[in-house]
């Protein structure tokens, strides 16, 4: 798919970017606005959090925990929810934006309910992967740590260097299992699939066949997500300075539905072509 045409807003678009914006307003901005007044009640009125600097020490760490665990706690709860909701919307918001789908117009999350067991599979296959590849770069990057002493590296190459290492090959890694696991629904969706066996091999050979458009692309489309996302959040922590840094999270938000809708469309160009 070209690169305006996928840019082109299509009869779905808009529907489908304003209820994930919408999704993102209920996951952020309610637990947000909650865990900031917990926080202002707790570690706020303790005199010895004031003049606190980070990165905190071992004993301030200790100390702060427990006065936030009730706000984290709540703030999680609302987390797994909203993931419930988004994988919901997931499911209708392909169907509504696949131009061969052209009978359904209705709501997003209507048609989303039926994939959302399925999705879940999906998601415990990404989980054990994830927790193997954490396992095996523990294995990997203890070793090479080990080594870094008895063969006393340099205090760069030891720390500096090798946690480099381990976060880029990590976020490489996570973000390829987070792509098939996507690739994965894209295919539960647009073919109504009830066996998912097969579907990673399937989801594998997309990525290898259509590099740019299944791979780069949305490799660049997650990034441009997380990027968003992480200004976001810096802006919602400026924003008790003023309503101005609240608008502009809000706008973020939004430009990251959209970032969203382009990944769906996109996945959908790459699987028509490549079927």
């Amino acid at each position: 798919m070209a690169v305006m045409e996928l840019l082109k807003p299509t009869s779905g678009t808009w529907r489908v970017v304003t209820s994930r914006w919408l999704l993102y307003m209920l996951a952020t901005l309610p637990g947000l606005m909650a865990l900031t007044g917990h926080l202002d009640e707790t570690v706020g009125k303790r005199p010895w959090f004031q003049d606190l600097q980070p990165p905190l020490d071992t004993l301030s760490t200790k100390l702060l925990v427990p006065e936030i665990a009730d706000g984290v706690a709540l703030l999680g709860a609302a987390v797994v929810v909203i993931w419930l909701f988004q994988l919901v919307w997931l499911g209708g918001s392909i169907q509504i934006l696949d131009p061969r789908r052209s009978d359904i117009r209705k709501k997003v999350f209507s048609h989303g309910w039926q994939f959302l067991a399925r999705f879940i599979r999906v998601a415990v296959f990404a989980a054990i992967a994830v927790a193997l590849t954490q396992f095996l770069l523990g294995k990997v990057f203890g070793a090479l740590r080990a080594q870094a002493e008895a063969q006393n590296w340099s205090v760069y190459d030891a720390f500096v260097t090798l946690n480099l290492w381990y976060v880029s090959i990590a976020f490489i890694v996570m973000t390829l299992i987070g792509l098939v696991a996507f690739w994965i629904r894209m295919i539960v969706v647009t073919e109504d699939r009830r066996d998912l066996r097969r579907l990673p091999w399937m989801a594998v050979k997309i990525l290898v066949r259509r590099p740019v458009s299944a791979f780069l692309l949305q490799f660049l489309l997650v990034c441009a997500v997380l990027g968003t996302q992480v200004m976001a959040l810096w802006c919602w922590r400026q924003s008790p300075n003023g309503g101005m840094w609240l608008g502009v999270w809000v706008l973020l938000q939004l430009l990251t539905a959209y970032v969203w809708q382009l990944r769906i469309r996109s996945a959908l160009s790459a699987l028509e072509d490549f079927n």
